[in-house]
């Protein structure tokens, strides 16, 4: 089982293949006295497949998904440089990858987030990152031999406040290499859902392979 690792140094999207993957992940939060969730995310045999148009349709096996779970509460969008992680904002993960810490809270200055690392919730295959790793990128059903990845035990802090809020950021890539403006799943705020939140990452189309898209399986 792949454990839990948390850096606060430069994220780096780059991702590269990972070799074995355990059914269940366990995260284990540093925060004490908070509720936990649970949160499964379901894989299609493809995803992030638009990288691939250029190729036949049966060619167009996609690349690694990194995913980043961020949650953002109260006190984080007193800071002027987070306004852009409000519930309402309207945010899409092109931004998000954009202006994600690369270092620790109070440091990151400009026009970077500022959240802690233990915030942000990485599927990613970076050894250089900010945040706290859980396991590697998603590559799809076929490959990665599954099609759940359960991330079990997060705990969350300040659960029925409006402005708490939990975001699942995809990073699809298009077909020249630009990360996607995708809207994230959004859970607002977390306390208003179930305990096990559901995530589904596929095609629209599976035959030909496109259509990616990102939703979630939860209901209220």
């Amino acid at each position: 089982m792949n454990g839990r690792r948390t850096s606060r140094r430069r994220a780096d999207c780059r991702t590269s293949q990972n070799v074995g993957w355990a059914a269940g992940v366990v995260l284990t939060a540093l925060a004490v006295g908070c509720s936990t969730r649970t949160l499964t995310i379901t894989q299609h045999d493809y995803i992030n497949t638009d990288i691939h148009l250029g190729r036949p349709a049966g060619e167009r096996t996609g690349d690694p998904l990194e995913v980043n779970v961020v949650c953002v509460y109260p006190d984080d969008l007193d800071k002027p440089q987070n306004a852009q992680l409000r519930p309402e904002s309207g945010i899409t993960s092109d931004i998000w990858y954009k202006y994600r810490p690369t270092e620790a809270v109070g440091a990151a200055g400009g026009n970077k987030f500022d959240l802690p690392a233990e915030q942000i919730l990485l599927l990613t295959d970076a050894t250089d990152f900010y945040g706290t790793r859980y396991g590697p990128t998603l590559r799809g059903a076929v490959v990665d031999g599954q099609k759940e990845r359960v991330i079990s035990d997060i705990k969350l802090k300040s659960l029925k406040d409006k402005r708490s809020v939990m975001f699942v950021f995809p990073l699809f890539v298009s077909r020249e290499g630009t990360i996607l403006p995708t809207a994230p799943v959004k859970f607002h705020p977390p306390g208003k859902h179930p305990r096990h939140l559901g995530v589904e990452i596929g095609l629209k189309d599976p035959v030909n392979r496109t259509g990616q898209f990102i939703r979630t399986t939860t209901g209220t």
